[in-house]
């Protein structure tokens, strides 16, 4: 069999981490298939057995050419005939194959958020929401199955895109195991009590409902509020409108920007910390969170399906309602009182050995 996989644009943050896991998984579970791998220069491309590579250009609106028309040539002038597509992109491809597999984790396509029209960020949610389902749409057919890493982004696929559940299947993600014993102690400044939020600066992420809740934590208890500290991965000034609040509510000395740190360290200040927050509004996933429960850190979360999928079993969460800024301040207080739970394991799954049987085989399990 002939299996062509489309990672054209797997070369930075979490789709790179999938396209890693993939080759691992290709190594254990590829057979005798011969697969042909289609990448972006400079990308991993160890040598497997059976497996070939091909460097693409599918940057900007080369992407849409390359879905649409110039794949199908590609592939007509290397002489390969796939049987089966995988693609790790979240859209298919046109051309003539048996089956094709789409591995969706793109959220922002599926769920609704009531973007600031003014931010920066709303052209590229209005891209995502709007006409990214669209194109999505265009490439299905029906002999497309869709992986998905949870229950969350299964239904919303199948109820945005009008596609069947039956032809969905749910792989949870490979998580690296954490062991806490092994981090380095971070030092935070004595005397406060330390929380964090790592997220990249999209409103959808709402690093504001933590100013505001930071606000409505004076008014329960001025004396504890002050002594709290909260860290971002942001530089000051990529969120103008949250930078303004903090500074026209005198909470400058509640906030602590860093910039983008290293995994490594980041684990450590969480390990080190009061508690981690997370009031995003959307997520395929949430890695911070399963971190931290690894962990045993306190969550601090909104309270919405994503987090209980992914934390259900763990029993060191806390869920604030959206948007209720008194809910997280109360919430934040309780915390400050340093805590651990029991690290929170996941469940044994071959997550990827089940999604290559629906590669290869056609198979949901």
């Amino acid at each position: 069999m002939i299996i062509c996989v489309l990672a054209t644009v797997s070369y930075e943050t979490g789709a790179l981490t999938i396209y890693k896991q993939f080759l691992k998984a290709l190594e254990q579970f590829g057979g005798r298939n011969e697969w042909h791998v289609f990448i972006a220069d400079g990308m991993p491309n160890p040598v497997i057995q059976n497996v070939s590579y091909h460097v693409c250009h599918t940057k900007g609106l080369g992407r849409m050419w390359f879905d649409f028309v110039g794949f199908k040539q590609l592939i007509k002038k290397l002489e390969i005939t796939p049987d089966v597509v995988f693609s790790l992109q979240n859209t298919g491809v046109r051309c003539n194959a048996s089956r094709y597999v789409v591995y969706f984790h793109q959220a922002l396509a599926l769920f609704h958020y009531k973007v600031n029209l003014k931010s920066q960020f709303a052209k590229t949610y209005l891209f995502y929401h709007y006409f990214y389902p669209l194109y999505i749409k265009s490439l299905l057919n029906k002999n497309t199955f869709i992986a998905v890493q949870t229950n969350q982004i299964k239904n919303g696929f199948s109820k945005r895109l009008g596609f069947p559940k039956e032809r969905i299947g749910q792989y949870f993600p490979e998580t690296d195991k954490i062991d806490g014993s092994c981090l380095d102690k971070y030092e935070y400044a004595k005397g406060f009590y330390n929380f964090i939020y790592p997220a990249t600066p999209f409103e959808f992420k709402e690093h504001i409902t933590i100013a505001y809740a930071l606000k409505e934590a004076y008014k329960l208890n001025a004396e504890l509020a002050r002594n709290i500290r909260i860290h971002f991965t942001l530089e000051q000034g990529e969120l103008p409108v949250m930078d303004s609040f903090i500074k026209q509510n005198h909470l400058e000395s509640n906030f602590v920007f860093h910039g983008r740190i290293p995994h490594e360290q980041l684990l450590s200040m969480v390990n080190s910390s009061n508690g981690l927050l997370f009031p995003s509004m959307i997520e395929t996933l949430g890695l911070p969170l399963l971190e931290a429960a690894s962990l045993g850190v306190p969550v601090i979360a909104n309270d919405l399906e994503y987090v209980h999928e992914v934390l259900s079993g763990y029993e060191g969460v806390k869920y604030a309602r959206v948007h209720q800024y008194d809910d997280w301040a109360k919430q934040i207080l309780s915390c400050c009182s340093q805590q651990c739970y029991t690290p929170y394991s996941l469940p044994e799954d071959n997550s990827w050995e089940r999604l290559m049987k629906l590669i290869t085989e056609g198979i949901i399990e």
